[in-house]
């Protein structure tokens, strides 16, 4: 088991105890859906809403977004919306009920949600007959039963052979399946004036063949007047599991014919997002005080330090195309971070945020650039493999920051040399390149950096030299990306 750091007299301790290392789930406000949308949601719901408003045709529409995006607030979230504003409406999460055969019980039992006669139906509930009826439940079955002259129990024998007889006679019960419903989506929305909205989530997470056949039922028996089905997907992964089914197909135009319309969410606010979640784990307080609380006990401490991580991981979160839930994930760790700090360690702002990018992007690589089987070279090279080129100012030199921070955990002296001389190191490589000569050892650089002419050399060099006068609190070495990965690894912490 890993030591702890020492007990300092400072009171950083007590500090620590006001940092969550997680947070639950913003809790959804019934009275005020949206009061927690910190990445700009509402505005697509209401554009939605007066879509859907006063449609009353069959109506699919899907909400397409990359896991981890938010799909899963604003769904809920526009459910809770709609139902203010009276429309019936329900929220259906597929994948906790993918373990099961056939999708339409599940979805049926769900749709039964908006009868506001269930208790007393379920207080005439009898003996299921097989297993699959007691899944649906014995309510929807007395609901259409009793009220529209339809028995969906029959719908769950399959016939026994291919005769034209039981074909016929399943789609009999199934196109009564659908009258009945018909008859109570028209019940249900009459009084409401809108249409009855379905929503189904987590499509793109169910078993291929079950996210399929809940799509053939939503196409062939919920194809209906009055009922709106707005299905959260994610159509990449969705459309994988269309191919695992049929082969190399044209997965996408597969789709196309179960869905009308197709929306994607608008990208987040990750600046809004980033501060959001950085508030409610009281990050911000925390570093605040500590950099207040270390000063007064004559220690040195840069105040920028973690509003310099929060900048830094928004850019490298866009850059590196990271999820939202993925940059939930890394203040979790920064959580965890400001937990193990002592009053020798510094936050290292630029290559703090370049390791919790590695970490949940390239866990493997992560591992070995730990263990020291790869370079800050090796790192800044998967860096440019994962972003673009075309940078904007502020971006550009986000970027040069972290190559330069990369490259001084190459150094193994603990302070660099004075005198402007540079350290035996990738600077003195980009130096060599200033001069107008060919690096001497290229591996010390990034693949990109190999290749760079003398105003790149010459910028990530002022880069460097401006780094330097903020003096060890934000010079990084071989010393100090060891000590970031063993507390990030809850490992011993050395002295730098």
């Amino acid at each position: 088991m890993p030591r702890s750091h020492s007990t300092d007299q400072t009171g950083l301790g007590e500090l620590r105890q006001d940092v969550p290392l997680t947070t639950p789930d913003s809790h959804l406000q019934e009275s005020d859906p949206w009061a927690d949308d910190a990445l700009g949601r509402a505005a697509l719901a209401d554009s939605l809403t007066d879509l859907i408003r006063d449609h009353h045709e069959p109506l699919v529409i899907s909400i397409n977004g990359d896991w981890g995006t938010g799909k899963t607030f604003f769904l809920t979230r526009w459910r809770a919306k709609l139902d203010a504003e009276g429309f019936p409406a329900f929220y259906y999460n597929a994948w906790n009920d993918d373990y099961g055969s056939d999708p339409l019980i599940p979805l049926l039992h769900a749709v039964s949600d908006l009868t506001p006669t269930r208790a007393a139906i379920n207080a005439a509930s009898k003996k299921v007959r097989d297993q699959l009826l007691a899944t649906l439940g014995d309510h929807l079955s007395h609901f259409l039963k009793a009220r529209y002259g339809f028995d969906p129990s029959r719908l769950l024998h399959e016939p026994r052979d291919d005769s034209l007889a039981h074909h016929r006679e399943l789609k009999k019960h199934r196109d009564g399946l659908r009258h009945a419903l018909g008859r109570w989506a028209h019940a249900l929305t009459q009084g409401a004036g809108t249409p009855a909205v379905c929503i189904v989530d987590e499509l793109d997470r169910c078993r291929p063949t079950y996210a399929v056949e809940l799509l053939e039922r939503i196409k062939h028996i919920f194809d209906i007047k009055n009922i709106v089905f707005v299905l959260g997907i994610n159509q990449a992964q969705l459309a994988c599991s269309i191919r695992s089914i049929y082969g190399d197909i044209d997965a996408p135009a597969y789709l196309r014919r179960f869905f009308d319309m197709t929306f994607s969410l608008p990208q987040a606010n990750l600046s809004a997002y980033l501060e959001g979640n950085a508030a409610r784990r009281s990050l911000d307080n925390f570093f605040s005080n500590r950099a207040a609380l270390l000063r007064r006990h004559g220690h040195q401490i840069f105040t920028n330090e973690f509003p310099d991580v929060v900048s830094f991981l928004e850019i490298l979160s866009t850059a590196c195309r990271l999820s939202l839930r993925d940059v939930k994930q890394s203040l979790s760790i920064v959580a965890l971070y400001a937990r193990r700090l002592t009053t020798q360690t510094g936050l290292y702002p630029y290559l703090l945020s370049a390791l919790l990018v590695l970490r949940l992007k390239a866990p493997d690589f992560y591992r070995e650039f730990a263990d020291g089987r790869r370079t800050g070279a090796d790192a800044m090279t998967k860096f440019e493999e994962w972003m673009d080129t075309d940078f904007d100012k502020k971006t550009q030199t986000m970027v040069d920051l972290l190559e330069v921070s990369l490259y001084a955990t190459q150094i193994t002296d603990a302070r660099p040399p004075l005198g402007g001389e540079y350290p035996d190191s990738a600077f003195s490589e980009l130096d060599l390149i200033r001069s107008g000569k060919e690096p001497s050892r290229p591996h010390l650089l990034s693949e990109s950096t190999r290749k760079a002419d003398v105003q790149k050399a010459e910028r990530l060099l002022r880069t460097y030299d401006g780094f330097m006068p903020r003096g060890h609190v934000l010079y990084t070495s071989a010393q100090t990306l060891r000590n970031l990965i063993n507390l990030l690894d809850m490992q011993v912490i050395t002295s730098s």
